[in-house]
């Protein structure tokens, strides 16, 4: 791996290659985990057709990760102290948010296990320190709506990022559509702040055919300076994604007739990790038809990331898979740790070791005391 320092100039685009991340399996182990899912849409009966928030709904140790979603999250900001090192080291703001949005796509591909992590329960929390020194901590700070807060401070106090993400996920025919809701922000020990809400996930293949992740949407980062400057980065070609819409809640297909689950086959995403997307002077408010575009982003989530000074023909790269300064995060346990860390759950615990008769008893018990709590504070409310 190349530690090449970013930006450099390149005479190529980054080349999408088609498809969202496509999951590769063994045939013993899809059929196996495609049993489990049956199985487990088999328990969730006509709530699956209504579709039932997934992040409530208790699943089989069988389709879970040995990790909770507050360790899971933090996969995907470990090139956070380079970039962050990198905007420090510059004044213009163009090429901070340039770098920003840099570190954001170039964290999406890490987090593509397409196993599910445990869900935290209320209080649970997550420490660890990045291999720079730089300090991780998440906590569970809601039970319904399912939410999670977290703190990253640099070793040297020059940066923070926080922020909240309530978790969402819904079965969408032979697909789940979900994501994480919530503003990301970003400060600088000089005053430099951008905030971002990250895109859905649309993973198709759930229970027959191939398997694909796709991020749908975009993303929208604005910073505080003056004046002040946003990016708005739109994920793949939806064009041809099946339409859905939300009522009440559930998420419901705009079209069922000769779809999946009429028996017949629906129109399906194009599935594409391409990206593109504009940097521009924020408009002032009513005058958005005078938006002024200084840069232009293309690439893709899975690849690499391209810049382009508008009036220039020059290409630069901001991140590539193949050269990214990743800071390790150190995950064993601190030496005080506290006792409601997810590291110490039993269910994850004994999944590690592969013992999943014991993981979900445990996760069965740990998930009748969160119920039985959250009836004392319903009614203690």
């Amino acid at each position: 791996m190349s530690n090449k320092p970013y930006p450099y100039e390149v005479t190529a685009k980054i080349a999408p290659q088609g498809s969202g991340h496509n999951y590769e399996y063994t045939a013993e182990a899809l059929k196996e985990e495609r049993d489990a899912v049956w199985t487990f849409v088999r328990r969730l009966g006509a709530t699956f057709y209504e579709g039932k928030d997934l992040v409530s709904v208790s699943m089989p140790v069988t389709l879970c990760e040995p990790a909770s979603f507050l360790e899971r999250m933090c996969r995907g900001w470990v090139t956070m102290p380079s970039y962050c090192k990198a905007i420090l080291d510059t004044k213009c703001e163009i090429e901070r948010m340039k770098l920003v949005v840099a570190m954001v796509v170039s964290g999406l591909h890490k987090n593509l296990n397409c196993k599910k992590p445990f869900n935290p329960v209320l209080g649970e929390t997550y420490e660890a320190t990045f291999e720079d020194g730089s300090h991780i901590h998440v906590e569970q700070t809601s039970h319904h709506p399912p939410v999670s807060s977290w703190e990253v401070h640099s070793h040297d106090n020059t940066w923070k990022f926080t922020g909240t993400a309530k978790w969402s996920g819904y079965f969408a025919g032979n697909a789940v559509k979900g994501g994480q809701q919530g503003v990301n922000c970003l400060e600088f020990s000089d005053g430099y702040r951008v905030e971002w809400v990250l895109p859905n996930i649309h993973v198709s293949g759930v229970l027959s055919g191939n398997r694909i992740l796709d991020h749908v949407g975009a993303i929208e980062f604005k910073d505080n300076s003056t004046p002040s400057y946003t990016c708005k980065v739109g994920f793949g070609d939806q064009r041809k994604l099946v339409e859905w819409m939300q009522d009440s809640g559930k998420w419901i297909a705009g079209a069922l007739t000769g779809g999946w689950l009429s028996g017949g086959q629906a129109e399906a995403k194009v599935q594409d990790d391409e990206l593109t997307g504009e940097i521009f002077l924020t408009p002032c408010s009513g005058n958005a038809e005078k938006k002024v575009v200084v840069a232009t982003v293309m690439g893709s989530w899975l690849k690499g990331v391209d810049f382009q000074d508008q009036g220039t023909e020059v290409l630069k790269r901001y991140w590539e898979k193949d050269n990214t300064l990743v800071t390790l995060i150190d995950n064993d346990l601190p030496a005080n740790v506290l006792p409601t860390d997810s590291r110490l759950r039993k269910d994850i615990s004994h999944l590690k070791e592969n013992n999943l008769d014991a993981a979900q008893e445990h996760k069965e018990e740990i998930e009748n005391r969160q119920r039985r709590l959250n009836k004392i504070r319903k009614g203690a409310a």
